[in-house]
């Protein structure tokens, strides 16, 4: 855009202006406007402050007039960073007093006070008033630019932001997707591993083998399926019954602790307490060496296997490593048989983990979901029971339960806008405090609760109770509760296997749905924060715009064909031409030039439109009117 203006207005000033209006960047902005403004008459050093967020007055830019080698320079320097640092930062000397005056130029906009542009003289003079109007006219236009360039970058951060809400949107919706079709795939794995495997015909064959392998009396096997619990006996293996069970107690307390802290293969000396009338082995053999070694499998010990050996040849230690060879083996075959049965029990878990994740990405209507859970719960645990399911969202708490109407029992479930009653109230705080799933097989009998809390739950005829903390990477989400009413039957370890599933599809569903919820309110919100700030610059421009229309100073615009593509009102009245008449008829921008300037005006556009000159300033030449009157200008 090219500025007109008599002699008479300070250039300089227009130049400050012009240059703010193709501005992208703060630090452009300031550094242009400051590097103008220096040229101006006995302007000798200027500063801009700006509030930072934290409602201090930073100085953002200076710039001062320089002498040396008797020439005078501009010293300009911008750093508008430092309204983001976190560490305060100051750019002020110490130095002589000046007596210079000083100008404090607010720094407005619609929205209050940005900063202050500070204008330092080189001399005590009388200002004229019109000086002082180009300075606050700077300070206008400043105030304005950074103010929408300020916006301009909000709306590119809420673009991002929103632009990264999607994209997680996105991810979310697939995790879900990708974790249905892994549950299906280990559904149908483990309908398949083991299925035709007959542990136990195995387990006796393989002691059968080893037993009559190395000529001894008894083989004798010991299981435990969990990390603290105690081994228990699960098989024996002999010709006749030859050992007594006082032995079996002897050696579960002397050697079976060993294997199962010690880790390793042991081959002990033995000896009868009676060793005249001791026990008789095969062919009245002395049982003489007991062996002992560990069943692992993926390095954890989950049983032992103790071999009474009576040869009297010592046991070799290649005997022991194939010994511990096989005992592995049937640790693997232990471990197998264990995974098909907890695999069996988990399937029919997986398969409603899928349905219930598919129906919520269906629907994603939680409150549906919410309540096939509890249904669920309910078809599995029998028509004495009641599942409540509390949930710190929408929909804070979900009844289930068996009902009879017109001599039909159907299942109903209901939700409810808050916690019904001071009871189930209760029954929420006791049981989130646990803070891990609970099983009480018998409210009356439990060590748990004190007798206050027992009796309250027989009131409310709960007499036995599993409770499920609902959490995602350790985010409580709420509590899935299952109320066994009657003594008949207790809660068992495989109803809290299957209520923790029931826990896990109530907590996808519920961090999915609020992950989906606060995305679209983050969708909106980021939507109307934009629309926002797309009419405050819109404004602003259309502020701008009239600003330039009104401006006693000719404005044009001229392309490279030479049309002129804008004009601002003072040229339509200087040139006596409508804008319609220079925009589309055949005026172009020569002739409004006296004949005798064109070839000085079109030589200096060339030089401008091929770099030979940054720019053009004071070009002073004649311009014609639609009367053939002229008008010596200065052209920017």
């Amino acid at each position: 855009m090219n500025f007109v203006t008599p002699q008479k207005v300070d250039r300089n000033i227009l130049d400050a202006v012009e240059s703010s209006l193709t501005a992208s960047a703060l630090d452009d902005l300031l550094e242009s406007s400051l590097s103008h403004l220096l040229d101006s008459n006995h302007v000798k050093s200027a500063e801009i402050q700006l509030f930072n967020r934290r409602k201090k007055l930073i100085p953002v830019a200076s710039g001062r007039q320089v002498a040396s080698n008797g020439k005078v320079t501009h010293e300009v320097m911008a750093q508008s960073w430092l309204l983001d640092s976190a560490v305060e930062h100051t750019r002020r000397r110490t130095g002589y007093a000046d007596v210079s005056p000083v100008f404090a130029i607010p720094l407005m906009d619609s929205g209050g006070l940005l900063g202050f542009l500070n204008i330092r003289l080189d001399q005590l003079r009388a200002v004229e008033k019109n000086e002082l109007s180009n300075f606050y006219l700077l300070g206008v236009q400043i105030a304005h630019k950074i103010k929408e360039i300020r916006l301009t970058h909000e709306i590119d951060e809420l673009k991002d932001r929103l632009q990264r809400v999607t994209l997680n949107n996105r991810e979310i919706q697939h995790q879900v997707t990708s974790l249905s079709k892994e549950l299906y795939a280990i559904s149908a794995i483990s309908t398949n591993i083991n299925q035709y495997m007959d542990f136990d015909k195995s387990l006796r064959k393989a002691m059968a083998t080893t037993r009559k392998f190395y000529g001894a009396a008894v083989i004798l096997v010991y299981i435990r399926t969990g990390a603290t619990s105690t081994p228990q006996l699960a098989a024996i293996d002999c010709e006749e019954v030859t050992a007594e069970s006082s032995l079996f107690r002897k050696i579960e307390k002397k050697y079976l602790k060993q294997v199962f802290t010690g880790g390793k293969p042991f081959v002990k000396d033995y000896q009868p307490a009676n060793r005249e009338t001791g026990s008789a082995g095969t062919d009245g053999g002395r049982l003489n060496t007991i062996v002992g070694v560990p069943l692992k499998s993926n390095d954890n010990i989950i049983g032992a296997m103790i071999l009474l050996h009576e040869s009297m040849e010592p046991f070799s230690q290649a005997g022991l490593r194939l010994l511990s060879g096989l005992a592995n083996i049937m640790a693997m075959g232990i471990d197998n048989m264990n995974l098909f049965q907890q695999s069996e029990q988990k399937k029919s878990e997986a398969e409603f983990l899928v349905r219930s994740i598919a129906r919520f990405n269906e629907s994603l209507d939680l409150k549906k979901t919410l309540k096939a859970v509890t249904k669920k719960g309910i078809e599995f645990v029998g028509p004495d029971c009641r599942v409540l399911l509390f949930s710190e969202t929408q929909v804070p708490m979900i009844k289930a339960e068996y009902v009879n109407r017109s001599g039909k029992n159907f299942i109903e479930s209901r939700s409810y806008k808050k916690i019904s009653s001071n009871e189930m109230g209760h029954i929420y705080d006791l049981m989130k405090s646990q803070k891990r799933p609970v099983l009480v097989k018998s409210i009356g009998r439990s060590k748990r609760f004190d007798r206050n809390v027992k009796l309250d739950f027989l009131k409310m005829n709960i007499h036995s109770l599993i409770g499920v903390p609902l959490q995602i990477r350790e985010k409580i989400l709420g509590l899935l509760v299952l109320i066994h009413g009657t003594d008949n039957r207790p809660f068992n370890n495989q109803d809290l296997s299957f209520a923790e599933a029931l826990g896990n599809a109530a907590s996808l569903s519920i961090e999915n749905a609020r992950a989906h919820t606060a995305s679209l309110e983050m969708s909106e919100f980021l939507e109307k924060k934009i629309s926002e700030k797309t009419n405050q610059i819109q404004q602003i421009q259309q502020r701008q715009k009239i600003r330039v229309e009104n401006r006693k100073d000719i404005i044009f615009r001229v392309n490279l064909r030479y049309r002129f593509v804008f004009v601002n009102k003072a040229m339509e009245i200087l040139t006596g031409c409508s804008r319609e008449a220079l925009y589309q008829g055949e005026i172009r921008a020569e002739d409004v030039v006296a004949p005798e300037d064109r070839k000085r005006v079109k030589e200096c556009f060339k030089m401008v439109l091929n770099g030979g000159l940054p720019m053009v300033k004071g070009f002073d030449y004649r311009h014609l009117n639609q009367r053939g009157e002229d008008h010596l200008i200065s052209l920017t």
